[in-house]
């Protein structure tokens, strides 16, 4: 993501009425993809197991290949996907937190209420480089 946006500082501080988390998880509202990846993935450890169902099923239609590294091969082994990989997406998030890849980089945004970790992508633009 190229700068903080106000419609992601909504999601961080859980200040998002439930019909509008529900859209976002299932994938009609963020202007950007990196954004709504970010949500997508807050969104996998919001409060109402709907919500954390439908952001995890649109994680799964994201295309395998389009995972990185080994996150593909689990996916396609995994039952449902993409979707069944979260955690280890998590993982593969935190295993990298300050490294640099193409201009972007991951870095920890905070922890929800239920203690899911939160992620930021930047870019060497934004500042966080």
């Amino acid at each position: 993501m190229s700068r903080p946006t106000p419609l992601l500082d909504f999601f961080r501080r859980g200040e998002v009425a439930r019909d509008v988390r529900m859209q976002a998880a299932e994938g009609a509202l963020a202007p950007t993809a990196h954004e709504q990846v970010e949500i997508l993935l807050l969104l996998t450890g919001d409060t109402e197991a709907e919500i954390r169902a439908a952001a995890e099923l649109t994680i799964g239609r994201i295309p395998i290949d389009a995972l990185p590294g080994d996150l593909s091969d689990k996916a396609a082994r995994h039952p449902n996907g993409p979707g069944g990989i979260s955690k280890s997406l998590g993982k593969w998030l935190g295993n990298r937190v300050g490294r640099w890849a193409g201009g972007f980089a991951i870095r920890l945004a905070g922890e929800t209420r239920d203690k899911a970790k939160t992620w930021q992508i930047v870019t060497s633009g934004s500042g966080g480089h």
